[in-house]
């Protein structure tokens, strides 16, 4: 686990990443590895978590794309306000307080909105979450650390009561 977590801070930095002035022991960065990123309950195993690693200045980071129901997802964006893309073609509708509508085949246009941050706290949606999951596999793949996206989309969204924008 020690040479993991040695590789994902030499990576996270040579990718743009801001560095952190703490340092955490290795034993605390330890996992379970059960966890797969899909959260369809609405409560995250945090198993791809590397809680308060240095690459994005102590910030959580995860190895895979963090898949988020719609109630912990709203928990996340009211609690650390990412930023929120939405990748759906054609356009349906977002999430209030979108940033951008960017089409989830467009990855290099997705990197230049960020700003090529590999740290940048960013959530994709869709209609159903399979275009968001495509888009959130391939910036992972780049090297990103803090992707999510919604599970089940914007349909899923509405129907636990949250609201769109036309």
């Amino acid at each position: 686990m020690r040479t993991l977590i040695v590789t994902l801070l030499v990576g996270a930095a040579s990718l743009g990443c801001a560095s952190s002035q703490g340092s955490v022991a290795a034993d605390d960065a330890a996992t379970d590895g059960a966890g797969d990123g899909a959260i369809g309950d609405g409560a995250s195993d945090g198993a791809d978590a590397v809680a308060d690693v240095g690459p994005c200045d102590g910030a959580p980071t995860y190895a895979t794309l963090q898949r988020l129901a719609p109630a912990p997802l709203e928990a996340l964006i009211q609690a650390e306000s990412p930023v929120i893309i939405d990748v759906h073609v054609p356009y349906a509708g977002k999430l209030p307080g979108t940033a951008a509508d960017i089409p989830y085949t467009d990855v290099d246009a997705i990197e230049t909105f960020l700003g090529h941050d590999h740290c940048a706290d960013v959530v994709l949606t869709c209609l159903s979450g399979g275009m968001s999951e495509s888009a959130g596999d391939a910036l992972v793949t780049r090297g990103y650390l803090r992707v999510h996206d919604l599970l089940g989309g914007m349909t899923a969204w509405q129907a636990a009561g949250y609201p769109i924008q036309k």
